[in-house]
């Protein structure tokens, strides 16, 4: 039988929806409207914004949602568009999960992401958005009986820290490090292959004398026999199904929309050995997942896949290439010796490890 507080918890994450979220943005002072009310709102913030991290996409959105309720945790996506003048300014990846038992302010599952706003806005006007912001998420913690909930500023190709996080810290906040890997692909490939380590320029020759890389991307006209193929391979390299069918669709439907595309690599007997699936924005990418045989661990499968890869973000123009986080024995949670291990893979191929800063927000109860 379940503790009072437990179903206290289920029961705040049954009954909040979009017209209590509205009513604490309103108390505020925010002005909003939702993403799943208005997508093209959304897109059109994005289009306004200089850089655009994928983890403000639809793309990177939907697949969360699709990813975290295949894994049993409930999640309610409250994605707002915020509002300035009565004008659309920024967005803002903003849901309520439940895991378990806890329940927690997130971004789709994952920390909660600040706002995103358009580089055009006045500067006090961005401070204020990030002031009522922060307002606003303290306000839906109350309502949620929270003490405490967690945020994270990542990389935007911008100097100094955000507002969203000057503000936390004048409020209490505590925060911590982790460590995210970038490549910048602004660059040509004949000046970051110069960049690489001999060794790792040796591995990537090594590997395209052993396999033939494809791309698959939204000129594919039939791309699911390959994406099946990859699926399979995924089942086979995990030796069980590790996410729902709907997180797979998800993502098949980015490549459709030219938001993703995937490296593949045959060999001689035209058998799939290994993979990446890349999403996109018009300014970064980002490495998703990567699939290898396993029993081609100790050859450069991935070595290829990172080239090839590369030079297609090279092609496409894009700025930056986000392979994901290093991993350190110092980060909370401790991480195991697989994640450090893939860490170690893709900071070969790096060029600046940015901070991930995590806010963690002390929510003060009123009396």
């Amino acid at each position: 039988m379940q503790t009072p507080i437990l179903d206290e918890q289920a029961l705040l994450f049954r009954q909040i929806g979009q017209p209590l979220i509205k009513a604490l943005a309103e108390k505020v002072g925010l002005g909003v409207t939702f993403r799943e009310d208005n997508p093209e709102r959304w897109q059109n913030v994005l289009n306004s914004c200089s850089y655009v991290p994928n983890v403000y996409t639809r793309t990177w959105l939907d697949y969360q949602l699709a990813y975290h309720t295949g894994q049993g945790v409930g999640c309610k996506d409250f994605s707002l568009v915020l509002e300035w003048d009565r004008a659309p300014v920024a967005v803002w990846p903003f849901s309520v999960s439940l895991t378990n038992t806890t329940l927690s302010l997130s971004s789709q599952g994952l920390q909660l992401t600040p706002p995103l706003i358009i580089d055009s806005l006045a500067r006090n006007s961005r401070k204020s958005i990030a002031k009522l912001c922060v307002d606003y998420a303290i306000q839906v913690a109350r309502a949620l009986s929270l003490t405490s909930f967690e945020s994270c500023e990542i990389f935007t190709n911008d100097l100094g820290l955000s507002d969203w996080h000057l503000e936390a810290m004048m409020r209490g906040a505590s925060c911590r490090i982790q460590h995210e890997l970038f490549l910048r692909t602004s660059d040509s490939w004949e000046a970051i292959l110069k960049g690489y380590k001999k060794r790792l320029r040796y591995l990537i020759n090594q590997a395209a004398k052993l396999w033939t890389s494809f791309v698959l991307d939204d000129t594919a006209k039939e791309p699911d026999a390959i994406w099946r193929i990859f699926k399979d391979l995924h089942f086979e390299a995990s030796g069980r199904k590790t996410r729902s069918d709907d997180s797979w669709a998800c993502q098949l439907e980015a490549i459709r929309r030219g938001e993703a595309f995937l490296v593949y690599l045959l060999n001689e007997k035209s058998e799939m050995i290994g993979g990446g699936y890349f999403t996109l924005t018009r300014t970064e990418a980002l490495y998703a997942v990567g699939v290898y045989d396993r029993t081609l661990f100790d050859k450069p499968v991935g070595h290829l896949v990172q080239q090839e890869a590369i030079k297609e973000m090279i092609r496409r123009g894009i700025h930056w290439y986000k392979l994901g986080a290093l991993p350190v024995e110092s980060d909370v949670p401790t991480p195991t010796v697989k994640e450090i291990s893939i860490g170690a893979f893709k900071r070969h191929f790096c060029s600046h490890t940015f901070p991930k800063l995590i806010l963690n927000h002390t929510v003060a109860q009123q009396t």
